[in-house]
């Protein structure tokens, strides 16, 4: 699943992360891997700007704000709604 749209997430949302898309270049890529975005970890949607752009996350107990147009090279699946089991 590939994001382009900042109504695509919703606060409490949490992700997987599948890889990266093709268009990830090899120093995009490095930064995800260093800050904690390797395959199959998870993150949660904190909050989102008022106009969708940035999001914050939390990856681990990593606490990070990423643009839009930096989520584009994220392959992700959705895993849960953190509300559903509250």
């Amino acid at each position: 699943m590939f994001f382009k749209k900042s109504s695509i997430f919703s606060i409490g949302k949490i992700y997987r992360i599948k890889g990266f898309s093709n268009s990830c270049n090899s120093s995009y890529r490095r930064k995800f891997f260093s800050l904690g975005f390797i395959p199959n970890s998870t993150f949660e949607i904190l909050c989102i700007a008022p106009f969708g752009d940035p999001i914050q996350i939390q990856i681990k107990k990593l606490l990070l704000s990423l643009r839009l147009k930096e989520c584009k090279y994220l392959v992700l699946e959705e895993v849960r709604f953190l509300n559903e089991y509250n």
